[in-house]
């Protein structure tokens, strides 16, 4: 927002040497000193220096599914006995007794199987072995355990938070009959595929939390949804879906932790039969919309909710997961689909459908605000839909206001600035969800994604801990005006949505020399900002008569909207002086800048500016204490240097060398301080 120019300098005097010497010779004997007490104090690390073996981080369980339905037990290396274990039982985990081992089953004390090669361990892992049978009991070469499958994790996997990782293995002994499992709905994203008898699918990353998965079942050639079940999963572990036969010719399902230790470590899944969903639709657009989804057995023509122009709707109970194909939400104007949106709707869930108007027809675009996993009770969740024709793409973010977390240090400033709430939003997008402080009259600002950046739009808005809300950026299409709605996930029933009040955008600058910072409140925006000296913040209040407290000086004024302020902190220790500005938002155009200068120093009566040379000619002649210059419209694209001069005595106080003014900005130039401190200062402040 903001560049801040100061001037140091450092002078070693040769009078001074021998106080060096003495403070070099010091710091040497301190850092020798140091150095010996670091290596006097060393310290073996035994798991580096003596590593524990191998085998003692690693577990090892059987998983007992032979044939004959007899109880079974795993040998390693004749010495370490798992079971026996009845079957369809699995045992809990144990140490191996060596970091590799040979593998072996016995049934009432007789080898049945054993492993051809030794199973190899590697550290801080679980390995599962399952005994299977063969999968044709009529031919010749049935045996009731023909086969051990070793599964295991992995360690060192690196999980993002609020995911885990999840595989599945089908042990039912059928060669005609595979599985495959996704993630939600039967139409959702396939997370294992044709998994057959024996197999085991790759790890698949799925949001930890609750989670649902459908299972589908395909035999000979003809494909079935076994059901959709619900998981409570753990972040950052490992799970197994087991797939194992019942008692008649179908399957039951089970998640195994795979970091358990404990005995038949398995969960059974109950399929979930309410297969529904709720969905609301917000109608932005200028006609008036049915809104549709099918298949849905539900709505005999599809339509589950009529909206008028700018209306929200209440939540409709549609049906979810009832198939593979995707789910079909669309709009209808005077009877004909004007766009739709092919997706996957979960069970149990909350969805908003917002449609709006594109450059050529009524509610032309779709967006959808699914489900999000991340929660809070104290913090307020946003997400930003672009549903603006006119702007490409948008920034959202937070002007200054009032933060504090650490209210008893003196190194908080009481305010944080520039939080974004969404990053180059693209038209038709929504953006993903963000966390933010809760709080009233949040002072929010949008943005253009150009180059120069335009500022868009400000407001205020309130928003609750525990809160989650849709920002909607739209264009009022008769006007062209920029139009704003923030929507919580509670509201329904809303006819003739009123969009946002603009807000009032304004500057501070602290320039009073001599004290080490201000404190500032403005309203509830901001309780208590520090502001150090040459600091300036950006904030947004509403349209109305405004309370302001600078280091315990109460003052006010009325903010009307569609104007900028500018309050300047000047004087000195004994007494300050507000210099306020009020005026029309420069214009902006990328064929040139504009600029003005503000004199804020106190001991300067007038101030006149030169550029590139302090020999050239005076190009803003005499700007009192407390005054702009007018404004300048510059055409010329090239890097300035500025002179800030006395103008009684044509001395010159402060330069800014080579400074880049781009077309499309505009700028404030703010010359403050002071001869006493040396603190003369210049704070170019960007107008919007």
């Amino acid at each position: 927002m903001f560049f801040k120019f100061f001037c140091s300098n450092f002078v070693v005097n040769p009078r001074n040497l021998n106080y060096w010497n003495n403070m070099l010779t010091k710091k040497l004997l301190i850092l020798f000193s140091s150095l010996f007490f670091l290596f006097a104090c060393a310290e073996e690390d035994p798991n580096l220096v003596n590593p524990p073996p191998q085998n003692e981080t690693v577990r090892v369980r059987f998983f007992n599914l032979s044939g004959n339905k007899k109880p079974a037990t795993l040998v390693l290396d004749g010495k370490t006995m798992l079971g026996p274990v009845d079957y369809g039982i699995c045992s809990s985990a144990d140490k191996p007794p060596a970091d590799s081992s040979y593998a072996m089953v016995q049934q009432n004390g007789i080898e049945v199987y054993k492993l051809p090669h030794k199973i190899k361990f590697t550290r801080n892992n679980f390995y599962t072995v399952f005994a299977f049978p063969s999968a044709q009991k009529d031919t010749t070469q049935y045996r009731d355990i023909d086969t051990l499958i070793v599964v295991y994790t992995l360690a060192g996997l690196i999980v993002k938070p609020d995911f885990t990782y999840l595989k599945m293995i089908n042990t039912i002994p059928k060669l005609n009959r595979t599985y495959s499992l996704r993630l939600g709905c039967p139409n959702g994203d396939a997370l294992a595929t044709g998994i057959k008898y024996k197999q085991i699918s790759t790890q698949a990353e799925v949001p930890s939390g609750f989670t649902t998965v459908s299972l589908i079942r395909t035999e000979d050639l003809k494909t079935e949804i076994v059901g959709l079940f619900n998981l409570q999963l753990k972040e950052k572990k490992q799970y197994m879906i087991v797939i194992l036969p019942d008692a008649s010719n179908g399957e039951e399902i089970f998640l195994m932790d795979e970091s358990s230790e404990e005995f038949h470590p398995l969960l059974p899944l109950i399929k979930e039969t309410k297969l529904e969903t709720t969905i609301r639709a917000i109608n932005l657009s200028e006609t008036d919309v049915d809104f549709i989804k099918y298949p849905d057995t539900t709505f005999s023509n599809g339509i589950f909710e009529s909206l008028q122009s700018k209306s929200l709707g209440n939540y409709i109970n549609v049906s979810a997961c009832g198939g593979q194909t995707p789910d079909n939400l669309a709009c209808i104007v005077n009877g004909d689909t004007s766009s739709k949106i092919l997706t996957s709707l979960n069970v149990s869930e909350k969805y908003t459908l917002i449609a709006f108007d594109s450059a050529d027809a009524k509610a032309k675009t779709l967006v959808l605000a699914g489900p999000t996993r991340i929660k809070s009770d104290t913090k307020s969740l946003v997400r930003v839909v672009n549903a603006s024709r006119q702007h490409p793409q948008i920034i959202v973010s937070m002007a200054s206001r009032d933060f504090n977390p650490y209210s008893a240090s003196d190194d908080s400033l009481g305010y944080r600035s520039g939080e974004l709430l969404s990053d180059k939003t693209s038209y038709g997008k929504i953006s993903s969800p963000k966390l933010i402080e809760p709080g009233k009259n949040l002072p929010v600002t949008i943005f253009t994604t150009t180059e120069p950046a335009n500022l868009v739009f400000i407001t205020t808005m309130d928003m609750v801990a525990g809160g989650r809300y849709l920002i909607l950026v739209t264009d009022d299409y008769s006007t062209g005006k920029t139009l704003v709605y923030l929507i919580e996930e509670n509201d329904v029933l809303l006819n003739n949505l009123k969009p946002y009040q603009e807000g009032v955008l304004i500057q501070f600058v602290n320039l009073v020399p001599g004290i080490k910072h201000m404190n500032l409140s403005v309203n509830s925006v901001l309780k208590q900002a520090k502001m150090n000296y040459g600091a300036s913040l950006t904030t947004v209040v509403a349209e109305g008569n405004q309370k302001m407290n600078v280091n315990g000086k109460d003052s006010s004024f009325n903010a009307i909207a569609g104007k900028r302020y500018l309050f300047i902190f000047s004087g000195d220790e004994t007494l300050l002086d507000i210099l306020p500005f009020e005026y029309q938002p420069f214009e902006v155009s990328t064929a040139f800048y504009q600029r003005r200068f503000i004199n804020a120093s106190k001991e300067i009566e007038f101030i006149s500016i030169k550029e590139n040379k302090e020999s050239s000619p005076v190009v803003i002649e005499r700007i009192a204490y407390g005054k702009s210059s007018a404004v300048q419209k510059i055409t010329l694209d090239r890097n300035l240097s500025l002179f800030f001069v006395n103008s009684n005595t044509d001395k010159t106080l402060y330069r800014v060398d080579d400074m880049p003014f781009p077309f499309g900005k505009n700028y404030t130039i703010i010359f403050g301080g002071r001869s006493k401190d040396k603190s003369y200062s210049v704070v170019v402040q960007q107008e919007y």
